[in-house]
C-alpha cells in the first residue's frame, strides 16, 4: 500500500450544506488539480495563447508591419502567459517543467513575428528585446527576495 496514492472520503461541511468533491477548481483564474498541482492550468494557458497568435496571424501578420504584430503581442499574450507563473514558482523545482511549456509558446510568438524559424530563440529575444520566461521567473524570484532581506515583505506567520 502507498500512502499518497490513498484517497479519502471525508464528509465536509459548513453551515449545515454538504461541500462536493471536485476533481478540478478554478480559483481566481488559475486551475487546480486534487494534488494542486498547475499541470491544467498550464495547459490551458498555453492552449489559449497559442489561439490567440494564430488570429493574430490570420488577421495581422502578412498586411501588418513587424511592430504592430510585436506590440499586439505584448499586450495581449504576454499577460496572459504570465497570469499565475508566481503561483507554478511556489513549487519552483518540481514544477519547472511547466515553465517550458509556456516558453515554447514565446518561442512561436518570436519564430512568427520575424517568419524566420531556423533561427535560434535567444537570437531571436535578443533583437526583440523581449525576456524569456524563466528569466522573467528568475528576476521577480530575485526581487522577491530582495524585498524580505531588506524588509519591506514579511513573512507570513502561521
Amino acid at each position: 500500500m502507498i500512502p499518497w496514492n490513498r484517497t479519502y472520503e471525508m464528509e465536509l461541511t459548513t453551515n449545515g450544506e454538504r461541500i462536493d468533491r471536485v476533481e478540478q477548481a478554478r480559483y481566481l483564474g488559475i486551475e487546480l488539480d486534487m494534488k494542486l498541482s498547475y499541470k491544467n492550468h498550464a495547459a490551458k494557458v498555453t492552449m489559449k495563447s497559442k489561439q490567440a497568435i494564430e488570429a493574430l496571424c490570420r488577421t495581422l501578420r502578412k498586411w501588418a508591419p513587424k511592430s504592430t504584430f510585436e506590440r499586439l503581442y505584448n499586450i495581449t499574450l504576454e499577460p496572459i502567459l504570465l497570469y499565475g507563473i508566481d503561483d507554478i514558482e511556489a513549487w519552483y523545482p518540481s514544477y519547472a517543467y511547466l515553465q517550458n511549456y509556456i516558453e515554447r509558446v514565446k518561442k512561436y510568438a518570436a519564430r512568427l513575428t520575424f517568419n524566420d524559424f531556423r533561427a535560434e530563440y535567444p537570437s531571436l529575444l535578443e533583437r526583440l528585446d523581449w525576456k524569456s520566461i524563466n528569466q522573467m521567473v528568475m528576476e521577480r524570484r530575485a526581487t522577491l527576495l530582495y524585498h524580505y532581506v531588506i524588509g519591506k515583505r514579511r513573512y507570513q506567520k502561521a
